[in-house]
């Protein structure tokens, strides 16, 4: 039976024509470098056999050691990990083969599924704050079903503690970030006269919402056809200034200080955007350049220089997450071996690269990252 998923946003990518000299990164000199006891949480998946091939099996890492959350019986892409005290949350998106797609949680290693048996659903995000706990996605529902297809109308959704919630207008839902008592959500905005796939018709804008409020769109740099799509895929918070990072359809990759547009520099071909963290003045964006398969990491714009495994390049790799903590710069993101031809998980320490285990899988990917500090004493 076919299947004709009809959504409202696009998988944005970027490219960028500006280029300037790269920066090594390390940490700030103001700042101690002693974070021994910081506990990084990397949220991805592994490559398990099954039968003759493989499938995706759910899985993080804490501090480089394993944790298996899924099985072969369904495949599962980890999309968010967040802890709360001694509490790991992970949401992943399940598909079972016999067609089922379902958003689920994990806590401390037992899931749940968000959705409703009856309806199909995927995650993008997750925040945690106190018992509260948020998850970004979609919902498919069946909207026609004949004996050639079925089709499906896809609604950007969140929960919060398992209940379901739409924002105003919202074409997508990407990133959630909690600041204080104020909740944040990143995405796109529907919008009418923009460019999708099919030329333009009722495509979407990069936008970002405060307490599930009105949309706040984000503008074009004014170089660019405003009639582009564009949406945002991580969002941060600092004081009274919300700093949103995605793409536009035209394969540009932007930073967004409130309203004002940034192209990110020196990606000469198609590239994306995907996390974003700041301290203090600079702000910190992980991604993709070159094409879509180098990974990059741009602080106040400028592509920083990520280390390489041996026999490894960085050509076939991302930068999937970016988190600071204590002056000190962490990126998850996934590497593929070329003698192998599959992909390895790591994260680069101001630079520096560590390879997380496999566990029984083939390769690894790694997909989110956030970081534990230690206690306030």
């Amino acid at each position: 039976m076919k299947k004709t998923f009809y959504y409202l946003t696009f998988v944005a990518f970027a490219f960028c024509l500006a280029a300037c000299k790269k920066s090594s990164i390390h940490p700030t000199n103001d700042q101690k470098n002693n974070d021994t006891t910081v506990d990084v949480y990397i949220g991805g998946y592994i490559d398990a056999p099954k039968g003759n091939g493989i499938t995706q099996v759910a899985a993080y890492w804490k501090n480089g050691a394993i944790t298996v959350l899924g099985d072969t019986t369904a495949m599962t892409i980890v999309k968010g990990i967040a802890v709360s005290g001694s509490d790991v949350y992970v949401a992943a998106t399940e598909y079972t083969f016999n067609g089922g797609e379902y958003a689920v949680v994990w806590k401390n290693g037992v899931a749940t599924r968000l959705s409703p048996d009856a309806a199909e659903a995927e995650v993008t995000s997750i925040a945690v704050q106190g018992s509260d706990v948020y998850v970004g996605g979609y919902t498919h529902k069946i909207v026609l079903q004949t004996a050639e297809e079925t089709q499906y109308d896809s609604s950007p959704v969140y929960w919060k503690n398992g209940v379901e919630s739409q924002l105003t207008n919202a074409a997508s839902i990407n990133a959630i970030t909690i600041s204080g008592s104020d909740i944040y959500f990143a995405g796109s905005s529907v919008a009418g006269g923009k460019f999708t796939g099919n030329g333009m018709g009722n495509g979407s804008v990069a936008a970002y919402w405060k307490n599930g409020n009105s949309p706040v769109t984000l503008d074009y740099p004014s170089i660019y056809l405003p009639a582009y799509s564009s949406s945002a895929s991580a969002i941060a918070v600092s004081g009274s200034t919300v700093y949103t990072a995605g793409t536009t359809m035209n394969y540009q990759p932007e930073m967004w200080k409130n309203n004002t547009p940034f192209i990110l520099a020196s990606s000469v071909e198609a590239s994306s955007a995907q996390s974003v963290a700041v301290s203090g003045e600079d702000v910190y964006i992980a991604g993709v350049s070159g094409n879509f398969n180098v990974a990059t990491v741009w602080k106040n714009n400028l592509p920083l220089t990520l280390t390489t495994a041996p026999g490894t390049t960085m050509t076939n790799s991302e930068a999937t997450a970016v988190a600071l903590e204590r002056g000190n710069i962490y990126v998850s993101g996934s590497i593929k071996n070329a003698a192998g031809n599959e992909y390895g998980a790591y994260y680069w320490k101001n630079g520096q690269l560590t390879r997380l285990t496999n566990g029984t899988g083939v390769g690894a990917f790694a997909t989110c990252m956030t970081l534990v500090p230690p206690p306030v004493l």
